[in-house]
């Protein structure tokens, strides 16, 4: 994935993820716009707050994948969003990159190529003073866990070997996840967070003055401690 992320549309954080960053421009686009590209299978389901479990579970493959979310109030101050569902790795590529991104092609069949099952995401605008301008959280369903972890690595090497913005790698002190902070021009930060869960990749974009990396650091480790 490239990380565009909020690219000109709800696709900015996934942009960053699956395509990789543009050029600055590109990234500041991709955060502020709403797409409205393809409509996505509606019947999204409905965001309850669900607080993923604070300790190790043994994960018997039930628990449906939007429900895997980390839950929408991992930040204060953050509406609560609405999940959508992405059936599949070209609708997804669609709701996360702009309209006529050139890298929609390549996203969609890298994604294809690692079994690309199904995905869910939702975006959440901050409300309060103090919270991120944008929270984007996704989960897709690859085919095994070598292509989720796979994903992980490819989506953050593409973003640091694209990007013209300053990037810098976040240490998670974990195997399982990878971590970036990117200085956008206007003066925000764009925190993109992509970890595995078995064979489900999850990612988590967050851009504002003030991003809230502990707490959302603090959730990729539940998240992934629930659902491994």
């Amino acid at each position: 994935m490239r990380m565009r992320a909020f690219a000109a549309g709800a696709a900015a954080a996934a942009a960053l993820v699956l395509a990789g960053c543009g050029t600055d421009e590109r990234v500041v686009n991709v955060t502020v716009t709403t797409h409205t590209g393809v409509t996505t299978p509606t019947v999204p389901a409905t965001d309850t707050g669900y607080t993923t479990p604070t300790t190790p579970t043994t994960d018997d493959g039930t628990t449906p994948l939007e429900l895997r979310l980390p839950p929408s109030r991992t930040i204060d101050g953050m509406g609560s969003g609405e999940v959508k569902r992405m059936q599949t790795a070209r609708e997804m590529v669609t709701a996360l990159f702009a309209a006529g991104d050139p890298g929609v092609a390549t996203a969609t069949a890298r994604l294809n190529a690692a079994g690309y099952e199904d995905g869910y995401f939702r975006d959440q605008q901050g409300t309060a003073s103090g919270a991120p301008t944008l929270v984007r959280t996704y989960a897709m369903r690859l085919r095994d866990d070598g292509a989720a972890a796979g994903e992980v690595v490819a989506a953050t090497d593409e973003v640091v070997r694209s990007s013209t913005a300053s990037v810098q790698r976040v240490e998670t002190n974990n195997n399982y996840s990878r971590a970036l902070s990117v200085k956008l021009p206007n003066g925000e930060t764009l925190l993109f967070v992509t970890w595995a869960s078995g064979r489900d990749v999850y990612g988590m974009q967050v851009r504002g003055k003030d991003v809230h990396k502990s707490d959302v650091l603090e959730a990729v480790n539940q998240n992934h401690l629930a659902w491994s």
